[in-house]
């Protein structure tokens, strides 16, 4: 399917190809218990932070997840997603940001999947949870999946950018 879209482009003379820079948002958090029975249910959700300001690339000390950042984005680069930066996002309990470099189509959601297992099961090393869900803490910054987006045209002075939240 991605094959095509890119034909596509190309077809129509939209682009020669596209390329696509995925931000990964996502909290981090230090305790998570639920239940969901026909009797009752609740979620817990807890953090390691304990910051009252927006969370925006906030620094150390009260960066508590920098190294977990760190960490995982030396284990996506030798699995072969091409980071651009990290760092703290909005969110002030837990919320993280990776973004990686921008690669073709069908690669870049190939490394979207890799990219969320690899973060997903360091997390689970570490004893902590990890969520990319949109809204999970009431009153916090949500998160998405941005894609930033170039279409890239011959005959074009420069290419087009184009900013995709999903």
């Amino acid at each position: 399917m991605a094959e095509k879209a890119e034909q596509l482009l190309s077809k129509y003379k939209i682009s020669d190809h596209s390329l696509w820079g995925p931000e990964f948002e996502f909290y981090i958090l230090s305790d998570v218990s639920f239940k969901s029975e026909t009797t009752g249910s609740f979620f817990k959700i807890e953090s390691d932070e304990r910051f009252t300001t927006n969370g925006y690339h906030i620094a150390n000390p009260l960066d508590v997840y920098d190294d977990f950042r760190d960490e995982a984005c030396k284990l996506l680069l030798s699995a072969g997603v091409s980071i651009r930066y990290h760092h703290h996002e909005v969110g002030n309990l837990g919320q993280q940001e990776i973004e990686s470099n921008f690669d073709k189509l069908l690669p870049t959601a190939d490394k979207i999947l890799l990219s969320k297992y690899i973060l997903h099961n360091l997390a689970n090393q570490k004893g902590l949870f990890l969520t990319f869900m949109p809204k999970p803490l009431y009153g916090q910054a949500g998160s998405g999946l941005h894609l930033h987006h170039y279409l890239n045209y011959h005959d074009a002075p420069e290419p087009f950018l184009y900013l995709m939240v999903l």
